[in-house]
């Protein structure tokens, strides 16, 4: 950007449309310049904060904000920004004080309020979170955001009620809002009311988590039209753990509703998917299709299919392993006669649930290792050097396959998996892929998980291989890794 004549406040707005449109590199120069035609001019720090966390400049973000604070200790917004940015940083207590500070600096800002229940809500104190959502909705009773955070907090204090009522009041403000429509259909899906929240499950397709922009030039089909004589494209949403989880349905489809069926997994995952018993076809969406009548996302099957808890297709094993590499695997651990084979997991990297869904390895192999037992690395996406230095801290055996990726290689994660006496996982990938094989799996879950494990019961309906081990409380993993010892 080429420097400009004008005053600083014409800087400070050049800076702040170039800000929107992401051009942060010119922006900071706008903003520097609007410092040095007035020094003391505490907005520009403030957007210089903001600029230097965007590019991930945490200490001069930091350095910014003390400036503007420093320049104008009676500005609200620079503390509330400040807040922000600590928040992000999990500095919890320093973020804390800045959000107070800038509700008495100005207390009917509904915008602080907020700003300190989603505080509270993602450092999981969520009773601290109530009533400063309660009274931003009291400041501005519309405030969806609002609204759609309370449920949040709610749930996890387990007063669905009281979380139902807010996406009902949230739904009644905004009949077309996507993200409260969603919201309500896991709250129902969370509880078994499956009839209720597979319809409301479909605007998922246009919340910001999971909309896809994915279109074809056929309708949707939802189970009203008939399929005889038809193609189907099934294609994949989401994650790959959900792939594994909802391709049961396509062989149900085919025997069903009589339909030539073309599924569309994701490319990683075609190989393991030739194992499925259909004769649907497989393809890859990055290459030319064949023609087809409709198309369904993956996850609409439920609907299509009007899937209640007790109609859920659920044979013990729909996929399956190689089982020459399973031999290899198995023979590759060198295992002694009385030891067992245990495949572990204990990782997400999912930005929105994953803190919530993970445990420490060393909380799971303080509390699991014993005499005769061999544990199996089945993490993907994670430093292995850390992953021994705690291994060998613990005192335990860790078995890493050199021939299989997890990460890329499914198929391979499918043979180690096989190849094991039991797997222990969190929520994930591994659980999904192991319940799918028929293995004996232990699945570990935070105290309120994912719809799709629903409340309190220890069987899963999707996989009849598998146990689940809750949370009694918010973050304490010890509980059910302890009720693992006797099934193990």
């Amino acid at each position: 950007m080429t420097e400009m004549s004008g005053s600083a406040e014409d800087h400070l707005l050049r800076g702040n449309a170039l800000y929107k449109t992401g051009n942060h590199a010119d922006a900071l120069l706008a903003y520097q310049r609007a410092i040095a035609l007035k020094p003391n001019f505490s907005e520009a720090y403030q957007n210089c904060g903001l600029v230097y966390h965007d590019i991930g400049d945490f200490e001069r973000a930091l350095g910014a904000f003390d400036r503007a604070i420093d320049l104008n200790p009676l500005d609200a917004w620079a503390f509330s920004n400040y807040g922000s940015l600590l928040k992000q940083n999990e500095r919890w207590a320093d973020a804390q004080f800045c959000f107070e500070k800038a509700i008495a600096l100005c207390p009917t800002e509904a915008k602080f309020h907020y700003n300190l229940g989603n505080l509270f809500r993602e450092a999981q104190a969520y009773a601290r979170s109530i009533p400063a959502y309660a009274k931003a909705l009291d400041l501005k009773p519309d405030d969806l955001d609002s609204l759609g955070n309370l449920a949040l907090a709610l749930r996890h204090l387990r007063e669905f009620d009281a979380a139902m009522r807010c996406y009902e009041r949230a739904i009644d403000i905004d009949p077309a809002n996507a993200e409260m429509h969603y919201g309500r259909s896991s709250l129902n899906l969370l509880h078994g009311r499956f009839a209720y929240g597979w319809d409301e499950y479909e605007w998922r397709t246009q919340t910001r988590q999971f909309a896809n922009g994915r279109d074809f030039p056929v309708p949707v089909w939802r189970g009203e039209a008939s399929l005889t004589g038809k193609t189907l494209l099934v294609h994949h949403e989401q994650g790959v753990g959900d792939t594994i989880q909802f391709c049961r349905y396509v062989p149900f489809i085919e025997r069903e509703f009589g339909a030539t069926i073309l599924f569309a997994p994701q490319a990683k995952l075609l190989p393991l998917m030739a194992s499925l018993q259909t004769g649907a076809r497989l393809v890859d969406l990055a290459e030319a299709l064949p023609a087809f009548d409709y198309h369904c996302p993956l996850m609409s099957l439920p609907l299509a299919c009007r899937t209640t808890v007790e109609s859920i297709p659920s044979a013990v094993s729909y996929l399956a392993c190689n089982d020459e590499r399973r031999t290899r695997l198995r023979k590759a651990m060198d295992l002694k006669p009385h030891e067992l084979a245990i495949g572990i997991s204990w990782h997400t990297s999912d930005q929105n649930t994953g803190k919530a869904r993970s445990i420490p390895l060393e909380v799971m192999l303080e509390s699991l290792a014993k005499p005769g037992r061999v544990f199996v690395d089945l993490q993907y996406g994670l430093d292995h050097s850390a992953t021994d230095a705690t291994a060998l801290a613990q005192k335990v055996r860790l078995h890493r396959s050199a021939f299989v990726n997890p990460y890329d290689d499914i198929e391979g994660l499918a043979a180690l998996i096989s190849a094991c006496d039991q797997v222990i996982t969190i929520d994930n990938t591994t659980a999904h892929l192991a319940g799918a094989l028929g293995q004996r799996v232990g699945v570990l879950l935070p105290a309120i998980p994912d719809w799709r494990w629903m409340l309190d019961r220890t069987d899963s309906p999707w996989y009849p291989t598998m146990q689940l081990f809750r949370q009694k409380a918010e973050g304490d993993w010890w509980g059910p890794l302890q009720e693992l010892q006797d099934w193990i």
